[in-house]
């Protein structure tokens, strides 16, 4: 995994990068990309519990995964932005 873009953002600009998320109303399905960063940040995130797992590979691009109910839980505001230095803000319309 090449870090170069996660050191350029983190050291050179003064933007905390933004995990932009989307929920389907059944808890279903998930988006997600970054915001509020250069055009390459690409930091991966995984996010879990004691009973469940999910990594994520976020980009500045839309992506979209169906999750279980075990790995809903895992997307927690306060507990993606204690593990990592971004702002996790909830997108209200469906981006894709």
């Amino acid at each position: 995994f090449d870090y170069k873009p996660v050191f350029d953002q983190y050291l050179t600009d003064v933007k905390i990068p933004e995990l932009q998320v989307y929920l389907s109303d059944d808890k279903k399905s998930f988006a997600y990309r970054y915001s509020n960063c250069n055009k390459n940040f690409n930091l991966p995130l995984v996010l879990k519990n004691d009973r469940s797992k999910l990594a994520l590979k976020p980009t500045t691009d839309w992506q979209k995964i169906s999750l279980t109910d075990e790995q809903f839980p895992l997307i927690d505001k306060a507990s993606v932005e204690k593990m990592y230095y971004l702002n996790q803000v909830t997108v209200t319309q469906n981006p894709l």
